[in-house]
């Protein structure tokens, strides 16, 4: 088992030989920590270190996009937090305990709002946060020179981003933009496997439950694409080549792989029922094989030509001629082909969609005015769970009120330090796993980059007599950590910490007491950052789970009972954004875990028939419209009252079946088709509730 990655055994386990592109790596942040100090010793800046520590702290993504962005959303965070304590300084300044009290909770409310926003946008906040801390903490026994202070770590800080940013761009920039077309690459290969798996089974027996697990095992692992394209769609813009992709053609992309998700789920709903139906799927088997030859088989591999549209557009006119053909049958195994014959046309139509954005990427190829269209109303809609956000924060909270009370009450020389190490603490080990030995990982590596220093102090800085030998015996220390940073977290604390510590000034020497006492308080910090996440931690990934179990529900429930219908789309992006949350935190729970049997994919199914229900009801007849009124009222109370393991009621497939007798009287062959489709939809999704709730008890059922 993997040891926490800043744990001592898990950054062992980390190490590797270095590579080119890790010493091109650690050379330009070298070459960025020379100019920066070059220009604050030739400037006067009061404390040249900060631009430095900012280097370190924007480089911890490699690539250029991620680079670019980060700077620019760290050059934002950071003139607006020294902003705001300049403003709460002038206001408060003369109330060192209301003064004290504001700083904490701008810093807090800087934290939850980065949990919010799980986008690397967040950075912005995260910035915000930690410029507060910096000055509003550290300065706060001298607010008469905060505005000093504050603009000259808001310029040091800036001079930090500009000039990593610069050099990234100029020497060797890792691009994005191919990184993330091979993801998409694989992502559209593990999709073909699984569509090819699907559609070519149709004919067997229902598959055993361990080949029924690995199909469903590969499904959540497609949703996985979820956080890689929300991270891109906002870094990709930013990558330093020649024609960085527009934002919109981006946020198209994530909109067709989430409705290729809902696609596939729905896909996997509907081959089940035709191997469980007698006499289904022989007569469409035809179209089934056609659709796997266009989707598995490209023209060729290159990535120009990913996708045949031309046939596409053949292939969506036959699906739809043998639509029209089956539109008129009632009977069970028809409704059944009728079914599949609807996902089909949504696969091919959003996997052809899906080539055209890829394309817009990778070449800023012209989309078709349709898609056009979409793109430019394709703002993602994601999962907030303001909750678990705040519950998140509590024991950064609490480390806080802990440390300013031990400051305020004792006047403590490094209490500031040990406020702020409060902050930090909590902000990096809050989301690392094993809080114990996470927490001795960090700690080991302050005292090093602590160790570092005490030998630089008394044996490196006294001889340095000019800038050049100052740099030269820092790049003995700054490129192993530079290298390390390349492949763990830790040589971020290395070198952060060390200059934090050396608290190197516009001359060639330190303050060795000044250190002492920084280390003190940090460690202090540190120590009660640690405690308060050890004391106030919870099982979070249960927690997750469960929030987005009930979140989902609710929304079902809402798609019944509202009164104004919602937008699919806005529900396709949520439920498959909360499936992406929700299947990495289930990950290590055992098998006999009620949460583990939770049938979300389904539960997307039947929420996206009953929006089909709902799309139809102003056309049935008011009789009929009256029983699914009563049907969707029933399902809503269900969902709103379900609990873990609970399976839904019987009343409700007692509506449905009866329901389904009554479509069956439909006189029109298009609105009877639509609506006999989406009932039988939902019948499916209840019978494969029915199947969970006894999976307990029948080891051989079929795992969601």
């Amino acid at each position: 088992m993997a040891a926490p990655p800043l744990s001592i055994a898990g950054v062992w386990q980390a190490l590797r030989w270095p590579t080119a592109r890790d010493m091109v790596f650690t050379l330009k942040a070298y070459l960025a920590v020379t100019l920066c100090l070059a220009f604050g010793f030739s400037q006067d800046l009061l404390n040249p270190y900060w631009s430095v520590l900012t280097v370190y702290i924007v480089l911890m993504q490699p690539e250029s996009g991620a680079i670019r962005s980060k700077a620019f959303y760290r050059l934002i965070g950071t003139v607006g937090g020294g902003l705001l304590i300049l403003a709460l300084t002038g206001l408060i300044g003369d109330q060192l305990g209301i003064l004290l009290a504001a700083n904490i909770a701008v810093i807090v409310i800087s934290a939850w709002a980065r949990g919010v926003d799980r986008t690397p946008t967040n950075y912005i906040w995260f910035s915000t946060g930690l410029t507060a801390g910096f000055i509003g903490l550290v300065d706060l026994q001298t607010p008469e020179n905060m505005f000093t202070y504050s603009t000259a770590r808001i310029a040091e800080i800036s001079v930090g981003i500009l000039v990593m940013a610069a050099v990234d761009s100029v020497i060797w920039p890792k691009h994005m933009k191919p990184g993330f077309l091979s993801d998409m690459r694989d992502w559209r290969n593990d999709a073909r496997d699984w569509i090819a798996e699907a559609l070519g089974n149709v004919e067997c027996h229902p598959p055993e439950p361990k080949r029924r697990k690995q199909v469903r095992e590969r499904l959540r692992k497609l949703t996985g694409a979820i956080a890689n394209l929300d991270a891109k769609a906002v870094q990709l813009p930013y990558d330093s080549v020649d024609s960085p992709p527009r934002r919109r053609d981006v946020h198209l992309g994530r909109l067709m792989v989430m409705r290729l998700i809902a696609d596939l789920a729905s896909i996997e709903e509907w081959t089940r029922a035709l191997r469980r139906t007698e006499g289904a799927g022989e007569r469409i088997k035809p179209l089934l094989d056609d659709v796997t030859d266009w989707v598995c088989n490209p023209p060729d591999d290159s990535d120009t030509t990913q996708i045949d549209r031309e046939a596409g557009d053949a292939l969506c006119r036959r699906i739809h001629d043998a639509e029209s053909t089956i539109a008129a049958r009632t009977d069970h195994a028809g409704l059944v082909e009728h079914g599949m014959i609807r996902r089909l046309d949504h696969l091919v139509g959003d996997w052809r969609d899906l080539d055209y954005a890829i394309e817009a990427i990778r070449t800023r190829e012209k989309l078709p005015d349709r898609l056009r269209a979409i793109a430019r109303g394709a703002r993602p809609t994601r999962s907030v769970d303001y909750l678990a956000n705040a519950r998140d924060v509590l024991p950064m909270l609490v480390a806080l009120i802990i440390s300013s009370t031990i400051y305020y009450l004792t006047a403590w020389s490094s209490g500031s330090y040990a406020m702020l190490f409060s902050f930090i603490g909590c902000a990096f080990l809050g989301a690392q796993p094993e809080t114990l030995r996470s927490g001795v990982g960090v700690v080991t590596w302050v005292c090093i980059a602590f160790a570092a220093v005490f030998a630089y102090k008394f044996a490196v800085l006294p001889r340095v007599t000019d800038f050049p030998l100052l740099i030269a015996v820092f790049g003995a220390y700054l490129i192993p950590v530079g290298l390390l940073l390349s492949m763990s977290f830790a040589g971020l604390f290395m070198a952060v910490f060390f200059f934090a510590f050396l608290s190197l000034q516009n001359t060639y020497s330190a303050d060795f007491g000044q250190s002492l006492l920084s280390l003190g308080g940090a460690l202090c910090g540190l120590g009660i950052a640690i405690a308060c996440l050890y004391v106030l931690g919870y099982d979070k990934q249960h927690f997750t789970a469960r929030r987005i179990v009930r979140a989902m529900r609710i929304d079902i429930a809402d798609l019944a009972t509202v009164a104004r219908i919602p937008e699919r789309k806005r529900f396709v992006e949520l439920t498959v954004d909360r499936l992406s949350q929700f299947f990495p935190a289930i990950q290590g729970f055992d098998d006999d875990d009620p949460l583990v049997g939770i049938g979300l994919i389904d539960d997307m199914r039947i929420g996206l028939n009953i929006l089909s229900l709902r799309e139809l009801a102003p056309d049935l007849p008011p009789a009929m419209a009256q029983e699914l009124r009563e049907l969707l009222d029933a399902l809503a109370h269900a969902y709103r009252k379900r609990r873990i393991g609970d399976r839904l009621p019987d009343s409700i497939r007692d509506r449905v079946d009866h329901l389904i007798d009554s479509a069956r009287a439909i006189e029109s062959v298009p609105l009877r088709g639509d609506m006999l489709v989406a009932l039988v939809g939902i019948q499916m999704g209840l019978a494969f509730d029915d199947a969970m709730t006894q999976a307990p008890a029948d080891k051989e059922a079929e795992p969601v």
